[in-house]
């Protein structure tokens, strides 16, 4: 193999490794536990004045469903499957809405039935915090 072959096969090698070793945009987002810092009051029906940023949102998260199970999987090591919606609340208090979702176990576990996530944005739809929690089973 001459030189060049060799310096192309390297350059090829560097770059595979630099996209798979993209760290998630989101991780800087996790906390562990639950979002606690308000009452979240459980929005029903159409949500109200917030269902335009809940629905865009929920369907940013669907586009990117694999991505935030990946998160999910490596933030609690354990092996979930998918990440499934829950319900959406607002925190008058703080000015946030948070929405619930949930990734089940993909095989039986016998501690937890999963995990919770809480995407927290504000009211502009602006992603502020991800709460990522082991969910036991009660």
């Amino acid at each position: 193999m001459t030189y060049r072959y060799r310096v192309l096969i390297l350059l090829g090698l560097l770059g595979i490794l630099a996209v798979c070793a993209r760290p998630n945009p989101y991780a800087k987002l996790v906390q562990h536990g639950r979002y606690r810092a308000g009452p979240v009051k459980v929005l029903r029906g159409d949500y109200g004045e917030y269902r335009y940023v809940i629905s865009d949102f929920r369907k940013k998260v669907e586009r990117r469903r694999a991505e935030f199970t990946r998160l999910v999987q490596r933030e609690t090591d354990l092996k979930t499957e998918e990440i499934l919606f829950y319900n959406a609340g607002v925190d008058t208090v703080n000015r946030v809405i948070v929405l619930r979702y949930f990734a089940p176990m993909q095989v039986n576990d016998p501690l937890y039935a999963g995990a919770q996530i809480q995407f927290v944005l504000d009211e502009s739809g602006a992603l502020k915090a991800i709460y990522i929690d082991r969910v036991p089973y009660e």
